[in-house]
């Protein structure tokens, strides 16, 4: 049976209060749902929580699914490790250990680049959709890097790329001997048991995972036991652009993430929107906690009303998570009174 108190936290974890003021957010910025889940490690408290019902009427239900981008990225890594890991690889090593065929325009490169390169968005490579000439996949990664010129030279500068995804994809077929698609569902989802998760590809052998909260939940409750946890918070290049917050001094690339320091307060988050769809990750690691947003957005003129709210909810939450715990201080004494 939950004690008083552990019962007490987790409704003080999830107040009436904030849930009114997601839902006046979501009608504000016109918002069909939204998935959002709060993990508090010191406190013992966690849970997934899916706004559906907006003056009435439900436009999601719990166990409903999004396409996920900047959390992909996280479940993506974890594979990855994985793979690397039980061929006695990490980041570091050199890919052309793992591919030898791998040929690449810049002088050197093909030679150095690695796991951590690619995932830093420190290669200066271009992003897929810049190349759409080349109809990129894991299958035809390796041929079409011998000609892809780079945007900048390697490891100058951080400039996002999607191009990692192709290549992390094929390492982990090669060292697994397995399907991508097939290695996801069974060394993710099974050992994680995600009920509700799928990976599915489209006709142009790009990945696509979704997921809900009540999945996303038990993933952010078990990364800090994750092998590749600790790698995220490397800083990789600082003064970079991060379309949540105004000041590029504010944030510094890490392995996949980018580190917020903001009002004393630092956080490391990675944001996606698009077609529809946007998603949101952010480790308050300092504070023992971590947060994840889910939503929908009418794609009709509604991407700029979506990333205003994606920007709320991170800042409403991110200051609901840090303030818990001295919060939590005074219901504890209550309750044991």
């Amino acid at each position: 049976m939950v004690s008083d108190t552990k019962k007490a936290l987790c409704d003080f974890a999830f107040p009436g209060e904030l849930s009114s003021d997601i839902i006046m957010s979501m009608r504000k910025n016109k918002i069909h749902g939204c998935h959002y889940i709060l993990v508090k490690d010191d406190m013992d408290v966690h849970g997934s929580s899916t706004v559906g019902t907006i003056d009435g009427k439900e436009v999601l239900k719990v166990e409903d699914v999004f396409p996920l981008v900047a959390n992909a990225q996280i479940i993506r890594l974890m594979a990855l490790h994985k793979a690397l890991q039980s061929n006695g690889y990490d980041f570091s090593t050199p890919i052309k250990q793992i591919i030898p065929e791998l040929v690449m325009v810049e002088e050197g490169v093909a030679d150095e680049i690695n796991c951590s390169d690619l995932a830093a968005h420190m290669s200066g490579l271009h992003r897929i959709s810049a190349l759409q000439d080349k109809n990129i996949r894991r299958d035809n990664i390796i041929t079409q890097l011998q000609s892809i010129q780079p945007v900048h030279s390697f490891r100058s500068t951080y400039h996002q790329s999607d191009i990692a995804e192709p290549i992390f994809e094929l390492i982990i077929e090669r060292l697994s001997k397995k399907d991508y698609v097939a290695f996801i569902r069974e060394e993710i989802f099974g050992s994680l048991k995600l009920k509700y998760s799928t990976i599915s590809e489209d006709d142009e052998q790009r990945t696509i995972i979704k997921s809900n909260g009540r999945d996303m939940l038990k993933l952010l409750m078990c990364l800090p036991e994750s092998p590749i946890y600790e790698h995220l918070f490397k800083i990789y290049k600082s003064n970079i652009e991060y379309p949540l917050v105004d000041s590029t001094q504010q944030a510094s690339g890490c392995l996949s993430l980018i580190k917020i320091s903001n009002n004393g307060i630092d956080s490391y988050e990675n944001f996606s929107i698009g077609n529809g769809y946007a998603d949101l990750y952010v480790d308050l690691k300092e504070h023992k906690a971590r947060l994840a947003v889910l939503c929908k957005y009418p794609e009709a003129g509604g991407k700029e009303r979506c990333q205003e709210f994606v920007s709320w909810m991170r800042g409403r939450l991110i200051n609901h998570l840090v303030g818990l715990s001295e919060r939590a201080e005074e219901l504890v004494s209550d309750t044991s009174d």
